[in-house]
């Protein structure tokens, strides 16, 4: 798990699955509802040593475009103990 393209709005989540990096998607496109939350962004940070967490929603859709890594996950839910 990384945090890559950082600026002060935010950052986009990765993780690496068979040796390639590919983004988390918080866009919810699966139709379940809810998306990426700030729980989920606190268990992140949390994980990489890190205060804090908040989630950015598409992250003025920066990272919904061609050219950027695979999606990997979308509609990650946390229960904010993990």
């Amino acid at each position: 798990t990384r945090l890559v393209d950082c600026a002060a709005a935010g950052c986009r989540l990765e993780v690496r699955h068979d040796d390639e990096w590919g983004t988390v998607c918080g866009d919810d496109a699966g139709g379940g509802g809810g998306g990426f939350s700030d729980t989920a962004a606190r268990v992140v940070c949390r994980s990489l040593g890190l205060p804090g967490g908040a989630a950015v929603p598409r992250f003025g859709g920066r990272f919904g475009l061609p050219g950027y890594a695979r999606t990997w996950l979308s509609g990650v839910r946390c229960a904010g103990g993990e």
